[in-house]
């Protein structure tokens, strides 16, 4: 037998009749409710007709008056409040557009990225970069990528979580197959980030060879474009204060982007 009306019941009691009588019926029913219960103490001795009487209609003005006063507080009761939402944080995908057959930065190409229902786009600039952020992301969410340019082939990638905190390298398809250009450019570039954070360290100073050094940006992002691929080994070396320098080897037969993490 289920009990938990009755418990319910029990349980607001106090609010029940304090409703009640606030409520000018609830004030009525209450009275007449001690109306009966005296007049059923006094008329004891009567007959059993008229006690039974008595007490079915003090028992009335007594459920009245709990009704009252529990559509009142049913009333005065807040809704249920709406579920809480996720705890997000902002997040930035970072990327490069480039022609798959001269290397080239494709601008203004129209970058869409998904994630769940929530879609935000950017065009690339002259350098054929993107960068694409929401504001409010599910930790560890995944992503679709969706890139359009009218002279190339659509392009669409699936970004797991841990492609935030790299550099994209997206090389689109021309429509019109172009003859290969005999001496192409090379691209070198990559994202540098705090090892534990995983956070954008900006103005860190990134070294390829004899090369004038560039700076990362508020991304962390760097570029060196090259008109043509590196013949050798050469160092690239990244130095941001209060980071532990750090340094690796490039090739000709390096491809896609480097990805730098700094220890403090």
């Amino acid at each position: 037998m289920d009990l938990s009306p009755l418990k319910s019941l029990f349980d607001n009691a106090d609010k029940i009749m304090a409703a009640a009588r606030n409520n000018p019926l609830g004030i009525i029913a209450l009275f007449l409710a001690l109306v009966f219960a005296v007049g059923l103490f006094f008329f004891f001795r009567e007959s059993r007709n008229a006690k039974i009487l008595m007490f079915l209609a003090m028992m009335s003005c007594g459920v009245w008056a709990v009704m009252i006063g529990m559509g009142a507080v049913k009333k005065t009761q807040p809704p249920n409040p709406s579920p809480v939402p996720f705890e997000g944080h902002e997040i930035t995908y970072v990327g490069r557009v480039l022609d798959r057959d001269t290397h080239l930065p494709v601008q203004n190409a129209e970058v869409t990225i998904n994630i769940g229902k929530f879609v935000e786009k950017d065009f690339t600039v002259a350098n054929g970069t993107y960068r694409v952020k929401f504001e409010n992301a599910k930790p560890g969410s995944e992503a679709d990528l969706y890139v359009q340019e009218d002279a190339y082939e659509p392009y669409t990638d699936h970004l797991t979580a841990a492609d935030v905190d790299s550099m994209q390298q997206v090389r689109l398809t021309p429509r019109k197959k172009r003859p290969t250009p005999e001496r192409q450019s090379a691209t070198y570039g990559g994202r540098v980030l705090d090892a534990k954070s995983h956070s954008p360290v900006a103005g860190a100073k990134v070294t390829l060879g004899l090369r004038q050094p560039v700076y990362t940006d508020s991304e962390g992002v760097f570029l060196f474009d090259l008109p043509a691929p590196l013949k050798g080994n050469v160092s690239l070396s990244v130095i941001a204060e209060g980071y532990v320098p750090y340094e690796t080897t490039l090739n000709k037969e390096k491809t896609g982007t480097i990805d730098v993490r700094l220890t403090k």
